[in-house]
């Protein structure tokens, strides 16, 4: 995303033009790479933003956003976390990990 210049900047002037659009929300990025959109959203005023990656390059972008003062807004999540600790999946009609049959 970051070497195609027209669709970052096509992006950035959304986000960054639009500050109604985000001012105060809370967004998710998901997929979020080095976490660019997620600095625009943060730069346009958004109260929080959720940084969500599936590859280790989250990493890169919690420190990309650190250094761009944004950590106090952004908060960066890999989403094999997310999976593990937070999604209920639904496995032949049950939650996993539950033992009982949904009413």
């Amino acid at each position: 995303m970051l070497t195609d210049k027209v669709r970052t900047s096509s992006y950035a002037s959304f986000i960054l033009g639009t500050p109604t659009v985000f001012n105060d929300a809370v967004v998710l990025d998901v997929g979020c790479g080095t976490g660019i959109l997620s600095m625009f959203a943060a730069r346009s005023g958004a109260k929080r933003v959720y940084a969500v990656e599936a590859s280790d390059i989250v990493k890169r972008a919690e420190t990309i956003i650190k250094d761009n003062g944004h950590d106090d807004v952004i908060t960066c999540v890999s989403s094999a976390f997310l999976r593990s600790s937070f999604l209920p999946l639904r496995t032949h009609g049950r939650l996993r990990g539950s033992k009982s049959r949904p009413g």
